[in-house]
């Protein structure tokens, strides 16, 4: 994700001022915004990435960019020094995405659920280990300490 925002101009173009109407403006951000889906998909599996430039059907891989968007979200959040301006053009192009006249061209919903700690035990029926008297200390960041080895 981030090297396809990387080489992306979505936002530049977009947001550019110079389209006498909205639907010119709205083919542009469809542009972009398949652009970018072709491409995560190409980067994976070049056959499959073939398949969709000519089928264009990209609902068949909603789960496969929803997860892809979470994970480079997880990512930025984790590591806030990287995906500085990557980050920033992932956000507008998947609000674009969102609107009504893109959502239906796509055939898909590009924001998937968020997957958290609480869901992901509640689903397996462990909830009661957030309960545990141990949970801080178990969850806390290891750090290495001067002269010693993490392992």
């Amino acid at each position: 994700v981030e090297s396809s925002m990387k080489c992306s101009t979505y936002t530049t173009s977009v947001d550019s001022g110079t389209f006498k109407n909205e639907a010119k403006r709205t083919h542009k951000m469809l542009q972009g915004i398949t652009g970018v889906l072709h491409g995560l998909v190409m980067s994976c599996n070049y056959e499959a990435g073939q398949k969709l430039v000519e089928e264009r059907d990209f609902a068949q891989y909603e789960s496969y960019f929803q997860s892809q968007f979470e994970i480079a979200r997880r990512h930025k959040v984790m590591n806030p020094e990287k995906m500085r301006a990557e980050y920033g053009k992932m956000v507008y192009m998947m609000a674009d995405a969102m609107k009504p006249e893109i959502k239906d061209s796509l055939g898909f919903d590009i924001k998937g659920d968020l997957l958290t700690v609480y869901k992901f035990l509640e689903e397996k029926g462990e909830t009661d280990l957030l309960e545990d008297k141990y949970i801080e200390i178990a969850t806390e960041e290891v750090l290495a300490e001067k002269g010693k080895s993490r392992q």
